[in-house]
């Protein structure tokens, strides 16, 4: 698994701070299907409500 990039905690400006990653990367999740229909979901929603009114 690829970890994710960290610029706060990363390189040796974060090293001399005490800066450490504590929690591993997840995976990515953009071509999960759960993800994409809430994502559409949103979407569907979003384009029911008038400019500004959020239902």
């Amino acid at each position: 698994m690829a970890s994710a990039r960290c610029f706060l905690a990363e390189g040796a400006q974060a090293q001399k701070r005490g800066l450490i990653r504590i929690q591993r990367a997840l995976p990515a999740l953009r071509g999960s299907k759960r993800i994409g229909a809430f994502r559409d979901f949103v979407m569907h929603e979003l384009r029911k409500a008038p400019m500004g009114k959020a239902a």
